[in-house]
């Protein structure tokens, strides 16, 4: 059985501080991008990826940051002087903080390793590959996609915190995006081999770590087409992923290979899978736009939770975290397409600003949601920070319940409920004002052509709710 909430997504939320979401560090000062990368919480300390500028300005390009509550943003290290280095693949392992950077010293991207102290290079460079990408950790090992020596495809590395170099029995996989993760004693990669016969196209593999053996594990698109797999997750003993845009998981086997019926009859393509508290969450787009919507394997349920409506039709959530007791994320409004921050119980989604755009990648530090963020035409992408314990909810949009009907439209719009002193703007889809004023008792008068347009109804305490309505 599949079951559909819609949530309003009107309901407006106070802080009871001016200063959230706060803007942490202005690391590339004025209305230059730091655009802070991959922040990872490392012993007390938030490293990522950011810039403070070039090189000719006087900045080191992309490097490694930290920031602590004490200092601020400071650069952890320049690891190419001039240029960028370009920190990536963030990873905490064996007590460390693994990425990898451009080696000057080797001349490509190398693996290196940062202990709170000093940043030193694992030397992997040359070892049968180059290049890591998409660190998987599993049975105590890092897995990497990674070119092999001749720059031709990507192979599957292992690193034991010490030494690493392609996995045994490599030689024969080509590792499509670095898709792949790990399962029991194997891992479950997106590839091909160049051994397969040509009938078979990228698909759903295992590597056995204990046998060394690549096997297919499921054909999911019959004959030479790709699967084109993505999204690897862990749920209850089995992986979830997203194929062909539909939603699967599987057990290792090819009878537990199954595309989700619950999601498949709600004729929905999923994306950005995330599992909390035995739930996987995602983005699903149907004829509603691209929402949030949650899938509970036990009642095998689908359930929509957001629904966003007004100028964006797509609320696209993405960058989820989870903080006492809610899943914090980047997702859009009904008034434009800009990522703003909001969270969710499960149940009920909130906005929780709409000030700071452009918001991405989310972590948790200091019992706070850092992220990268944008004041527009004031700063550029930097850090920012929303504490949740300033956040208080006191008042719900009075507007919530509003209605109007007839839709389609003729001549007059009605209301369910009086509307004393408040005002409307009528806009066409292209953002165009073509009518607005104040509302008379519970109804408008209108003398519009064929089409679509959005009504936005502001009531006297500055509260709005959006309709989308269609002319006769």
């Amino acid at each position: 059985m599949n079951k559909i909430y819609f949530f309003s997504l009107f309901m407006t939320f106070f802080l009871t501080t001016a200063q959230n979401p706060v803007l942490e560090a202005d690391i590339n000062v004025g209305d230059g991008n730091s655009t802070p990368t991959q922040l990872t919480e490392y012993d007390g300390e938030l490293i990522f990826r950011a810039s403070n500028g070039t090189s000719s300005s006087g900045g080191s390009g992309n490097e490694l940051f930290k920031f602590t509550i004490d200092d601020g943003a400071e650069l952890v290290v320049d690891l190419r002087p001039g240029s960028n280095s370009t920190p990536n693949n963030l990873t905490l392992f064996d007590g460390k903080l693994f990425f990898t950077a451009f080696d000057v010293n080797v001349g490509g991207v190398d693996l290196f390793s940062y202990d709170g102290v000093e940043v030193s290079s694992e030397s992997l460079y040359g070892n049968q590959f180059s290049g890591l990408f998409n660190p998987v950790v599993h049975n105590g090992k890092i897995y990497f996609a990674g070119f092999d020596s001749n720059f031709t495809f990507n192979r599957l590395i292992e690193f034991d915190g010490t030494t690493g170099g392609e996995v045994p029995g490599s030689g024969d996989e080509v590792v499509l995006g670095g898709q792949f993760i790990g399962l029991g004693d194997h891992l479950l990669v997106y590839m091909n081999l160049t051994t397969e016969p040509t009938d078979v196209g990228r698909e759903l593999y295992k590597y056995s770590i204990p046998d060394e053996t690549f096997e297919l594990v499921k054909d999911i698109n019959p004959g030479d087409e790709n699967s084109n797999l993505s999204n690897f997750v862990n749920l209850d003993n089995e992986v979830y992923f997203e194929a062909l845009n539909e939603l699967w998981k599987t057990d290792g086997t090819e009878t537990g290979t199954l595309k989700i019926a619950a999601t498949e009859n709600e004729n929905l393509e999923v994306d950005d899978l995330f599992v909390w508290e035995g739930n996987l969450y995602f983005e699903g787009n149907n004829d509603d736009g691209r929402e949030l919507w949650k899938y509970d394997p036990v009642a095998d349920d689908a359930t929509q939770l957001s629904s966003v409506s007004g100028g964006n039709d797509d609320h696209r959530p993405s960058n989820f975290v989870i903080h006492d007791g809610f899943m914090y994320y980047a997702g859009r409004d009904g008034e434009d397409t800009e990522d703003h921050l909001w969270r969710t119980d499960g149940i009920t989604v909130e906005q929780l600003d709409d000030f700071i755009i452009s918001v991405s990648e989310l972590a948790v530090f200091d019992n706070r949601i850092f992220f990268r963020g944008e004041e527009e035409n004031v700063t550029g992408n930097e850090l920012y920070s929303f504490d949740p314990e300033s956040l208080s909810v006191v008042q719900i949009n009075p507007l919530n319940e509003l209605e109007v009907y007839p839709n389609p439209v003729q001549n007059q719009i009605n209301f369910n409920q009086d509307l004393p002193d408040a005002n409307y703007q009528l806009f066409n889809l292209q953002g165009k004002l073509i009518q607005q004023g104040e509302i008379n008792n519970q109804s408008i008068q209108t003398n519009l052509q064929q089409g679509m347009y959005l009504l936005k109804v502001v009531d006297q305490a500055n509260f709005n709710k959006t309709f989308k309505l269609t002319v006769k």
